[in-house]
């Protein structure tokens, strides 16, 4: 008998402790105290960072509005406050309930065949939506997408901007959320579940994670390129049966580390204290429960480097900089 996607998500994510449901605080003030040897940061960095052929890492701008599609509401609001308040943390704001999902977050039991039928349906929009003058990872790596076998995938769709942020072109690519939502629906039984969809084709849960909490921008000072480039969309796409058992909370971290950085795919089995190594950690005692000071330093360095850097050398290194300097 086929199983929905909502039948798995319950199956997962049901055993989400008790503090999913408590009120959520706000982020606390991040401090590095820099106990870090350099070389090791500098490796670290560069191997966290997937680095697009325009010679940047992107990150988002000033609002991030996550959406999930297939687990149940509350499961899905538990992820959307993780990602909160790890956005807020770094100055981003997250958009009001309602708003149009440019962070899309698909947990399914049947991601294989997901995958196949958005890159059926949208290829292009994936490699170069329309409206947008777009930089992605490439073919190769949007295959990579498709065809892996990780617990969680995802890709992203930076957009050009001036360097002082200004956007040319504004259409985010709503196209590639709304065959999401109809990959998720024709891949498994899930009419009945799938209700929840309003007419832009996004699932009901999105926005307003952590509700009340206030955001703080980080705004860079040094410009050394004319353009720069920001997240248009995000896809994440979650395997609720290759999951292994990882712990909802340590898996929500997971989705806001990879929805909130340009990360390689590849980097899941580091020789440095990371969240990136929940799936390949063999002993469950091991595992990473929640981000590691490594990955919440590194976000923050991301979020402080130069927006329009002249190359990824330039970022890596204020990223290693930062994490490897005290600072509050």
């Amino acid at each position: 008998m086929r199983v929905s996607i909502a039948a798995l998500a319950v199956a997962v994510f049901g055993a989400l402790s008790a503090s999913a449901q408590e009120p959520v605080t706000a982020p606390q003030e991040i401090i590095v105290h820099a106990h870090r040897n350099p070389e090791q940061v500098r490796t670290f960095v560069h191997s966290v960072s997937a680095v697009m052929p325009v010679g940047q890492l992107a990150r988002w701008n000033e609002d991030i509005c996550p959406g999930v599609i297939g687990a149940e509401r509350i499961q899905a609001q538990h992820i959307i406050d993780q990602i909160a308040i790890r956005a807020m943390a770094v100055g981003l704001h997250v958009g009001p309930r309602g708003c149009r999902a440019n962070l899309t977050i698909l947990v399914t039991g049947d991601a294989d065949n997901v995958a196949q039928a958005i890159y059926r349906e949208q290829r292009l929009s994936l490699l170069n939506p329309n409206g947008v003058e777009a930089a992605t990872l490439g073919d190769a790596a949007l295959r990579n997408f498709v065809d892996t076998s990780r617990p969680v995938r995802w890709w992203y769709i930076a957009r050009k901007t001036s360097d002082d942020g200004h956007v040319l072109t504004d259409r985010r690519a709503e196209p590639i959320n709304q065959r999401a939502s109809a990959a998720v629906a024709g891949a498994s039984d899930v009419s009945q579940q799938m209700n929840s969809i309003d007419s832009h084709g996004f699932a009901a849960t999105v926005g307003e994670g952590a509700s009340g909490m206030q955001g703080v921008r980080s705004n860079g000072t040094r410009l050394s390129r004319a353009t720069r480039h920001d997240f248009n969309t995000v896809l994440v796409i979650v395997d609720t049966n290759r999951l292994n058992n990882a712990p909802i909370v340590a898996v929500a971290d997971y989705i806001a580390f990879v929805s909130l950085a340009q990360v390689n795919p590849d980097a899941g089995n580091l020789p440095f204290p990371s969240i990136l190594n929940l799936f390949s950690t063999q002993d469950a005692s091991q595992r990473p429960a929640h981000m590691t000071d490594w990955d919440v330093d590194y976000l923050d360095g991301l979020y402080h480097a130069t927006r329009a850097a002249r190359n990824i050398g330039q970022q890596e290194g204020e990223i290693t900089q930062r994490m490897t300097t005290p600072h509050s």
